[in-house]
């Protein structure tokens, strides 16, 4: 399918929008800028997005935003790719904990319990100076949640108990959650997940080896207003996932990639502050940090362990002159990575460390009710000694300018550019007695350009972007050494348009994001930690309130094939896909706080690989048995909330 077939039925759905725009009762609110950045795609999701669906990791989070794909199969391996560029370029944040490197290319660095999350902000592209030093391809923050999310007005204390099973690997679930006020002034909010899974059974029937789970996820935040104008929170969250992995564990078992037991576990803990004073002048925050992730895998080389930590602050303020705010500050991460043969003390231990400090000016100005421009800078300079004591040093200043137009009541056109500087930081740690930097290496640089618009009438509203993301001197690995190997651009458009009316709404996107090395399409094979092609993606989601206390739903996410993919192999092929889900969720009306929801994921069974993981080169001379972990088959999701 075409650009202009894309194009042509957004304009279509804009005409019907028009016709159709007073004939609901349930109008969607007006337009207006939400928040302060306007030179990239922000995206905000709550945790009624993803509970319906009985969200239970990263994919399940992301099932419905064409632009976010998730793929691994599996938990521990799954990658985010946002328009193409993988995690690892983005950065991603819980509670303002950056959570940066990595222990192997092939396994995932984020292992999250949804039932803690409040909120996700998705940020697509480099954005404004406040984002943080090296975001590349964008950003992704997770935001716990707080015991007032439980407490209902004048409530003391409260609480959630959860049970689930899913089908497709014989999967329990069962979460805790206690909320209360240990005064007037302080809330304290602690939640306990455990989940037991035997082996995934994928689309075709196959019950996938290395694919067994037990994870165990604890949290814990203390809320304090201290005063009037300041509020301290102080949150904790450890995860662990313990199993028989493949050595790589996106990749399906092989020959060559057996079975061993691996463990990750990742605590994280955060200190957030903030004094208000109602003063236009005045409104710091501050964010303390820090973050240690460990991997063990027995594999064929003896017992060995990854670990990752990071820590460092944020601390900024925002002011209002006139029309202008200004918001500003420093921002500063230290990262280490090191690498243990744990049960053979004469191999000696690597290691590497990094830090990057940045100050930053941002300015949101108000020039007419109607017009706001954006424009600020930060700078940024990084340094890292590696595991061959060579010690790496860039620095430079990242600029951004941006301007929003509210035309009319409803109709809102926004433009900008936005960059950003990433120098060297850590090595995986698993390859940090195997790997090197080139002395010459360059930092990378991002340009990000967007053009967008959004539209609201009556019931109906529809979003629409195109954007360019270039990242010149792009580092990754040849040949055991990392060097710049070139450029990377992704391209595309995003269009959504959302109806309700009543107890129905719809919604439909697609997403389009070609991403490219030197001109070439990338590989998740080829290319990890920078990008990979993926398919034009459409969702579809459609929801229908039967009742005060029925829900149900139907939702699609269909995936358009890449054929003909070059690779260091030769030619691979990702067939498209279409995945469909259903759910009810029923809240007895004489049984006050208990919640149930029915849910089945991929409803027709089907045996796919998520493009967002490596494709199938089995067909490949030499490369026999090389190929992603497939999704998973049809899940039947049983869930029981209740809470009181």
């Amino acid at each position: 399918m075409s650009l202009r077939y894309s194009l042509l039925a957004v304009a279509v759905a804009a005409a019907s929008a028009q016709a159709l725009a007073n004939t609901g009762s349930s109008e969607l609110e007006t337009i207006e800028v939400v928040g302060k950045r306007i030179t990239a795609e922000r995206l905000i999701l709550t945790d009624d997005d993803w509970q319906k669906r009985q969200a239970q990791d990263l994919e399940d989070l992301f099932a419905e935003q064409a632009a976010l794909s998730v793929g691994g199969g599996l938990g521990v391996a799954q990658k985010i790719y946002l328009n193409g560029i993988e995690d690892l370029l983005l950065n991603v944040s819980i509670d303002g904990a950056v959570q940066s490197g990595s222990m192997f290319h092939h396994i995932g660095r984020l292992t999250l319990e949804p039932e803690l999350l409040r909120q996700v902000e998705v940020q697509a592209g480099p954005g404004d100076a406040t984002q943080g030093a090296g975001a590349l391809g964008g950003s992704i923050d997770f935001i716990t949640k707080d015991a007032s999310d439980l407490l209902l007005p004048g409530e003391r204390f409260a609480g959630l108990a959860k049970a689930g099973y899913s089908s497709v690997n014989d999967g329990q679930k069962y979460n805790l959650t206690l909320a209360g006020m240990l005064s007037d002034n302080w809330g304290m909010i602690g939640s306990f997940s455990d989940v037991d899974s035997k082996l995934m059974q994928d689309g075709a029937g196959i019950k996938q080896p290395g694919t067994a789970a037990e994870q165990q996820f604890g949290f814990a935040k203390l809320t304090g207003q201290l005063t009037e104008h300041q509020t301290v929170r102080f949150s904790f969250e450890r995860a662990t996932d313990d199993g028989l992995r493949a050595q790589r564990p996106n990749w399906q078992v092989s020959s060559w990639n057996a079975v061993y037991p691996l463990q990750t576990v990742r605590s994280t803990s955060a200190v957030n502050y903030q004094f208000n004073p109602d003063s236009v002048l005045v409104d710091v925050k501050l964010a303390l940090f820090h973050s240690d992730t460990k991997l063990k895998q027995n594999a064929r080389f003896g017992l060995y362990q990854g670990d990752i930590q990071n820590q460092g602050l944020d601390l900024r303020n925002s002011s209002r002159l006139g029309t202008h705010q200004l918001e500003y500050g420093i921002d500063y991460r230290h990262e280490e990575t090191g690498l243990t043969a744990l049960e053979d003390p004469t191999v000696p231990p690597d290691g590497e460390k990094a830090r990057v400090i940045g100050v930053f000016l941002q300015d949101y100005w108000d020039i007419t009710p109607r017009l706001r421009l954006n424009a600020g800078a930060r700078f940024d300079d990084y340094k890292v000694d590696d595991a061959n004591q060579q010690r790496l040093t860039s620095d430079g200043i990242s600029p951004n300018l941006g301007l929003s137009w509210q035309q009319t009541t409803n109709w809102r056109l926004y433009g900008g550019y936005s960059s950003a500087l990433r120098g060297r930081l850590t090595t995986n740690s698993f390859v940090l007695d195997s790997r090197s930097n080139s002395e010459g290496l360059q930092a990378e640089e991002a340009h990000h350009w967007q053009l967008g618009s959004e539209w609201r009438q009556g019931n109906w509203q529809l979003n629409a972007n195109l954007f360019q993301t270039d990242i010149d001197d792009a580092i990754s690995e040849v040949s055991r050494v990392y060097q710049n190997i070139g450029d990377v651009e992704t391209k595309g458009y995003n269009v959504q348009l959302r109806y309700r009316l009543q107890d129905f709404s719809a919604s439909a996107s697609v997403n389009q994001a070609r991403a490219r090395l030197n001109g070439e399409r990338m590989n998740g094979y080829d290319h990890g930690a920078l990008g990979t092609t993926l398919g034009r993606t459409w969702v579809l989601r459609l929801e229908y309130a039967l009742s005060d206390t029925l829900l149900t739903g139907w939702g699609s996410r269909a995936v358009e094939g890449e054929h003909d993919i070059p690779t260091s192999a030769g030619l691979v092929q990702q067939p498209g896909y279409a995945v469909h889900d259903v759910f009810v969720r029923w809240q007895p009306a004489m049984l006050n706080g208990l919640t149930l929801n029915l849910t089945v994921r991929n409803l027709l069974d089907k045996f796919y690989r998520d493009h967002a993981t490596v494709a199938d080169f089995g067909h490949l001379p030499d490369f026999e048995g090389l190929a992603g972990l497939p999704e998973a088959g049809r899940d039947l999701r049983l869930e029981a909330r209740w809470q009181f």
